[in-house]
């Protein structure tokens, strides 16, 4: 084949690429508007941006211009010129109010210190922030809490739905461990299936407000005891639990620390008793799973050891605390993690 009729070389397009550059405006905006309170600054009958500007001192213009993308990003109403806050907005952006998740958004958005991932990488030094495991985030995570507190009810049928793929009964007598229980909504959710199921929440104090809040809108709070402290060094028990539920929560920290935990998870249950675990699972290669890759990263930015194991990994670390049958179950587009204490 002469040089004249060979074929050209397939371009591929840059697409992904743009893409992605495409969604880098999106939180560029909302973190301009958060440091700006935006939200606060509307009054409840709605104004311009041109007043808006005047009363702060800003530029017009890209007063206006921030106002109407944030608009198109339905985190903003606009009538007649007047801009007013829409429901999303008016529960979680406005500073001051108990729902605001404001903090918790300007934290996750520095994850990688606003341009520090390249150089962690290069030193190794990790976590480009403070460790999100530590007490001084406790309070931090309640707001990303908010919206269970606001609408406590919400998701009940589906945690119940899930429950019952897994096989998991709400019967009489069952004792609940939830480690790092966050919100705690899931094993609440039992214990809103039956009143003589008994739930303990594990977590740092300021976050177990707020699922002591969630219990006691449930009418659950009855059910439930609370376990403060860290779960790396608070004692689970001996004997005490028919199952043990961790929920998003061990890819905060690497195998050492897990396997540990494991262990003294292992030690609380009773003979029989059932280890789940709730998570994102990397696909063995490393390659296709993006959740799991995409937190992989973050993990590396908010923490000193996390990752995001794999089902091989994970198992080997949950038989080594002495569990057998583990399997790993996907459903609902979330992955479980089942081991039985023998």
């Amino acid at each position: 084949m002469t040089s004249s009729t060979k074929k050209p070389e397939e371009v591929p397009t840059a697409k992904p690429i743009l893409d992605i550059l495409w969604g880098c405006y999106k939180p560029a905006i909302l973190k301009a508007a958060l440091q700006l309170e935006v939200w606060a600054k509307i009054t409840s009958g709605g104004t311009t941006a041109a007043a808006i500007a005047e009363a702060e001192g800003w530029d017009p213009t890209g007063t206006r211009m921030l106002m109407d993308v944030l608009c198109s990003m339905e985190l903003l109403g606009k009538q007649k010129g007047k801009y007013y806050r829409v429901p999303v907005a008016d529960h979680y952006l406005v500073p001051g109010k108990s729902s605001y998740m404001g903090d918790y958004v300007l934290l996750d958005m520095g994850w990688e210190g606003f341009g520090q991932l390249a150089d962690a990488i290069r030193t190794g030094r990790r976590p480009i922030m403070e460790d999100w495991t530590g007490e001084r985030f406790a309070q931090i995570w309640t707001s990303r809490f908010a919206p269970r507190r606001l609408a406590p009810e919400r998701g009940l049928d589906t945690f119940t739905a899930t429950w019952e793929k897994l096989g998991v009964t709400a019967e009489s007598g069952l004792r609940v461990l939830d480690i790092g229980c966050g919100s705690g909504i899931r094993t609440l959710a039992l214990a809103h299936q039956h009143p003589n199921v008994h739930v303990t929440l594990q977590e740092l104090p300021p976050v177990l407000e707020v699922a002591i809040e969630l219990a006691e809108s449930l009418g659950v709070s009855q059910q439930v005891v609370t376990l403060p402290g860290d779960l790396q060094e608070v004692d689970f028990g001996q004997d005490d639990f028919d199952m043990i539920f961790m929920g998003h929560i061990l890819h905060f920290f690497g195998p050492k620390v897990v396997a540990s935990l494991l262990k003294r998870a292992y030690a609380a249950l009773v003979p029989g008793g059932e280890l789940i675990i709730a998570d994102v699972i990397a696909d063995e290669e490393r390659r296709e799973a993006e959740n799991a890759l995409l937190a992989a990263i973050w993990l590396y930015g908010v923490s000193a050891d996390g990752d995001m194991f794999s089902f091989t990994e994970l198992s080997d670390l949950i038989q080594g605390a002495g569990f057998v049958d583990v399997s790993l179950i996907r459903e609902d587009g979330e992955d479980f993690v089942r081991a039985r204490k023998p």
